[in-house]
C-alpha cells in the first residue's frame, strides 16, 4: 500500500483514527440492547457456545432474525470465544472494523485519485457522521460494519485487478465479494458501484480498458455519456459477481418472505411503496444534510405518502440525475457519486418492503459516501474560479467535521441503555408504537407498572391488527390462566403473520395445557420450522412425545435441543431419564 508510506498520509491515518475513538469510544462501556441482540448473541444458543464446527454448520444452515448472514455470525461466535458476553468486547469488534473501513475508503481514494484533501475529507466524515453511528452502536449491526470491510476489501482487489489483469487477481474480486455478501447481502450493488468507478476515477467508460496510474482522474475524450460498445466488456467482465448478486437477491427473499418480513402487496400496493421509495430517497438526502432527530426506528407513515409530495419527490430526483448525467464530462465525480448514492440504496429503499420502518439510518453507510464525493470534489471544482485564501477549504473541512463529530457523540450517548434508546426515539418521532411497546416493558419489569401501562396502551393502539399484539395479549391472556380468550388472539397472531415462529409456539404451548396434545405438537413443529434455535420448546415438545408413548421422537427432539445448544441442562436430563426408562 505505497499510499500509506507517505508521511502525510500517515498523519492521516492516525488522524482518522484518533477521531473515530473520540467519538466511539464510550460504547465499551455501554451493554447489549433489547432490539435484536437477544437473537443475534444473548440468547441465541448456537452464537453462546464460542466458536465450534457444529455451530460454524448451524450458521450456515439457519436464519437469523429473518436473514441468512453466517459469516456475521461467525463473527459474533469469535467475539463470545474472546469476551464471553462482555458487550464491551462485542462493542469493540464493531469500532475496529468501523476503523478500518475508514481508513481502507481513505487509502482507497488516496490511491485511485491521487487527491489528498478530498480523500481525508470523506474518510473524515465517513467516520463520525451522526447516520453512521447505528452501525457502529449497535451489536447486531455487525453485519453492517462487515460487510462493507469486506465490500472495501472487493474494491481495492478490482483496483489492483484494473491496474494488473490476472486470473489471480480476479478470484480475489470474487472471494471478497462472496464474503460481503455473506454478511450482509445488502451489499448485492457492488457490481453496478465498480461500473460507476469505472467512470471515475478509474476512467474506463471511453473504451480504454487498460492499466491506469495514479492520480490520473481527468474525463476521457470520446463521447459523452459512455456508449453501450464502450461499456460493454466492463458488464461482462463482472458477470460473475452479477451472478453471485442475483444468487444473493433470490436467498434473502426466500429467506425473509419465509419469515414473514417481507410486506405484502395487500397491505402495502405496489404504488404505495414507489412513493415511499421517493420519499425515502429525500428523508435520507435531509438527513445527510441536516442530522438531526435520528432514532432507532422511524415507523412506516402511510398518511406522508400522496400523489402530490411523491411526484414532487420523483421530478427533483429526476432532475438531479439529468444533472448529474450532464455534468459528467466535466464533473465525473458528480455523476459517480450521486448514482453511487442512488443506485446502492435501492436493495433497501422499500420497493420489496421489509419490516414496518420508515427509513432506517444503518441503510445509509455506504450509500451516502458518494454524496460526500460530491461535495468533497465539486466544491474544490467550483470555487477554484474564484481567488480566496488557501486556508479557507481546509477550515469549512474542519469545521464541518467538527459539527458531524459533535452530534454523533451526542446521538452516541443515546446507545448507552435500552431505556435511554428509546425514550430518545419518543421524543423526536411520533406515534412511534416499537418504542412505546419496548419502553413499556421495561418499565413493567423495574417495577414502575403505571408508566409502563401506558406506554403499553399507547402501543396497543397504535398496533391494532398486527400480529405481535394478538400475541403479546394471548401471552398475557394464558399467564392469567384464560386460556381460551389466549387461544384465540394467538390463532389470530398466526393469520396475520404465519411466518411468527413465537406465535405458533405459544398457541402450541396454550393447545398443550388444554390438553389437545396433537394439535399443540403440530404448531410447535412449525414454529421450529420457522426458527429451529429453541432447545427449550423442543424440550417440551419431546415432553408432549412422551406422553404419546412416542420416545424415539422425544429422544430425536432432545438430540436435536443438544446440537443446537451443546449440554444444555434440561435436555441432558431428560435424555438421562429417558434412558433409565429404557425408553
Amino acid at each position: 500500500m505505497t499510499w500509506f508510506k507517505s508521511r502525510g498520509s500517515a498523519l492521516a491515518c492516525a488522524a482518522l483514527v484518533i477521531l473515530n475513538l473520540a467519538v466511539y469510544w464510550p460504547v465499551v462501556g455501554f451493554g447489549f440492547v433489547d432490539l435484536d441482540d437477544p437473537a443475534y448473541v444473548t440468547e441465541n444458543a448456537n452464537v453462546a457456545s464460542g466458536i465450534t464446527w457444529r455451530g460454524a454448520v448451524v450458521a450456515f444452515t439457519s436464519i437469523t432474525a429473518a436473514n441468512w448472514h453466517p459469516v456475521t455470525m461467525l463473527s459474533h461466535m469469535a467475539d463470545v470465544q474472546v469476551f464471553g458476553l462482555w458487550a464491551g468486547g462485542h462493542h469493540l469488534t464493531n469500532l475496529f472494523l468501523h476503523i478500518a473501513n475508514t481508513l481502507l475508503l481513505f487509502g482507497l481514494l488516496r490511491r485511485t485519485t491521487g487527491t489528498f484533501g478530498g480523500s481525508l475529507f470523506v474518510a473524515a466524515l465517513f467516520a463520525v457522521h451522526p447516520l453512521h453511528v447505528e452501525s457502529v452502536a449497535w451489536i447486531s449491526e455487525r453485519k453492517d460494519v462487515l460487510s462493507t470491510f469486506f465490500a472495501l476489501l472487493c474494491v481495492w482487489a478490482y483496483v489492483s485487478f484494473v491496474r494488473a489483469p490476472s486470473a489471480a487477481r480476479y478470484v480475489r474480486v470474487v472471494l471478497w465479494f462472496a464474503l460481503a455478501l455473506m454478511a450482509k447481502p445488502m451489499v448485492v450493488t457492488l457490481p453496478f458501484l465498480l461500473l460507476l468507478l469505472d467512470v471515475w476515477p478509474l476512467n474506463r467508460s471511453a473504451g480504454d480498458t487498460g492499466p491506469r496510474c495514479a492520480g490520473d482522474t481527468g474525463p476521457r475524450p470520446g463521447a459523452w455519456p459512455p456508449s453501450w460498445r464502450a461499456g460493454r466488456p466492463l458488464v461482462t467482465e463482472k458477470l460473475p459477481l452479477f451472478l453471485l448478486a442475483a444468487a444473493a437477491s433470490v436467498i434473502t427473499f426466500m429467506v425473509q418472505d419465509s419469515a414473514g418480513a417481507v410486506g405484502s402487496t395487500d397491505r402495502l400496493p405496489i404504488g404505495v411503496r414507489a412513493g415511499h421509495a421517493l420519499l425515502a430517497y429525500w428523508t435520507y438526502l435531509r438527513q445527510t444534510i441536516w442530522p438531526s432527530h435520528l432514532a432507532v426506528f422511524y415507523p412506516f407513515q402511510e398518511g406522508a405518502i400522496s400523489f402530490t409530495w411523491a411526484g414532487a419527490a420523483a421530478l427533483g430526483l429526476a432532475a438531479l440525475s439529468a444533472l448529474a448525467l450532464r455534468s459528467g464530462r466535466r464533473f465525473p465525480f458528480a455523476f459517480t457519486g450521486w448514482f453511487w448514492f442512488v443506485g446502492l440504496l435501492v436493495p433497501v429503499i422499500g420497493i420489496v418492503h421489509i419490516g414496518n420502518h420508515w427509513t432506517a439510518d444503518r441503510y445509509t453507510y455506504v450509500p451516502i459516501v458518494g454524496l460526500f464525493l460530491v461535495v468533497g470534489w465539486g466544491v474544490p471544482a467550483v470555487l477554484a474560479r474564484w481567488t480566496m485564501p488557501r486556508l479557507v477549504l481546509p477550515a469549512a473541512a474542519v469545521v464541518a467535521v467538527s459539527a458531524c463529530a459533535i452530534v454523533a457523540t451526542a446521538q452516541v450517548s443515546t446507545w448507552r441503555d435500552a431505556k435511554s434508546l428509546w425514550q430518545h426515539a419518543l421524543a423526536v418521532t411520533t406515534d412511534n408504537y416499537l418504542a412505546h411497546g419496548t419502553l413499556g416493558a421495561l418499565l413493567v419489569n423495574e417495577g414502575r407498572m403505571d408508566e409502563g401501562i401506558a406506554h403499553l396502551n399507547e402501543w396497543r393502539r397504535l398496533r391494532q391488527g398486527f400480529a405481535v399484539v394478538e400475541n403479546d395479549r394471548g401471552d398475557v391472556l394464558a399467564r392469567q390462566g384464560q386460556l381460551d380468550e389466549a387461544m384465540a388472539h394467538f390463532a389470530q397472531a398466526v393469520k396475520i403473520n404465519p411466518g411468527m415462529p413465537e406465535a405458533h409456539v405459544n398457541l402450541g404451548f396454550a393447545l398443550a395445557r388444554m390438553g389437545r396434545i396433537q394439535d399443540a405438537i403440530r404448531a410447535l413443529e412449525v414454529g421450529l420450522r420457522l426458527e429451529p434455535n429453541q432447545p427449550e420448546v423442543r424440550c417440551n415438545l419431546a415432553v408432549l412425545y412422551h406422553q404419546q408413548g412416542n420416545t424415539g421422537e422425544a429422544r430425536r427432539q432432545l438430540e436435536a435441543a443438544l446440537s443446537v445448544a451443546p449440554g444444555y441442562p434440561r435436555a441432558v436430563r431428560m435424555l438421562a431419564d429417558l434412558a433409565k426408562g429404557g425408553g
